[in-house]
């Protein structure tokens, strides 16, 4: 992708048009692809451009209410996390610096937001980009992150059956959780989901070469991203616990 440095300025500005809440979600979903591409291939460029572009996707965020095009919204802000990789807590300190309507910054809010949508994001390559940025947000042991309540599981209704009708009027109702918690729980249920990913795979066939033969070449593919996704967040937690036991024993038992 080639784009003149000075053209670079009007491609943002164009991009966070497109990012307007007023603006149909066909459009932003558009501007997200591109989006990803200039933080991938010009990230330099990129750099003072930041706090505007992160303005503009978390209203856009706030006026979504469709799960796909959030979804993608928040995998360009886990791109931005990588980017901001090794300084991610000046990300940080940056997105406590903006406001978001209804919340105390867009910290808050984005984290809110990112911890119960995780779950929904589709796509390999998508999960992998926001798990690990989840991990280098959590390995910055930034203050602020453990000041963060954000949503942990859906609290069971106790009364009885919920009608389509009574659902609008009685929204979900969610236990609240510290955010390294929800961090934590959300890489070990990664661990867990990939487990049982390879585990069906190894039971198709007990035979590895047959299975090795039988496999296509992207299944072969996406098969040794998950290995290699799990290698990661296993590492990860094993450098996190030993590095900050106590953090961990503190928020693994709330």
């Amino acid at each position: 992708m080639r784009v003149r440095n000075g053209e670079t300025e009007m491609c943002i500005l164009k991009d966070i048009r497109l990012l307007d809440p007023d603006m149909e979600s066909s459009g932003s979903l558009f501007v997200g692809c591109y989006i990803l591409q200039l933080i991938l291939h010009m990230p330099l460029e990129m750099a003072p451009h930041l706090r505007a572009l992160a303005t503009a996707l978390i209203r856009r965020m706030q006026s979504c209410q469709i799960a796909g095009l959030k979804s993608s919204l928040l995998l360009i802000f886990a791109r931005l996390v990588h980017m901001s990789s090794p300084n991610v807590e000046q990300f940080i300190d940056m997105l406590i610096t903006l406001p978001a309507e209804g919340h105390e910054n867009s910290l808050t809010y984005l984290m809110s937001a990112w911890t119960k949508q995780q779950v929904e994001i589709q796509g390999l390559y998508q999960i992998k980009v926001t798990t690990t940025a989840l991990a280098l947000l959590l390995s910055t042991r930034h203050v602020d992150l453990v000041k963060i309540n954000v949503p942990g599981h859906l609290v069971e209704s106790t009364v009885g059956i919920t009608t389509r009708s009574k659902s609008k009027l009685v929204p979900d109702q969610w236990s609240w959780m510290p955010l390294p918690t929800k961090i934590l729980a959300l890489l070990a249920d990664m661990l867990i989901e990939i487990k049982e990913q390879v585990l069906v795979a190894d039971d198709e066939d007990s035979d590895w070469k047959k299975f090795k033969m039988e496999m296509t070449k992207m299944t072969k593919t996406c098969y040794i991203r998950l290995i290699n996704l799990a290698s990661y967040v296993t590492d990860f937690l094993i450098r996190f616990s030993d590095s900050d036991r106590q953090f961990l024993i503190i928020y693994t038992s709330i």
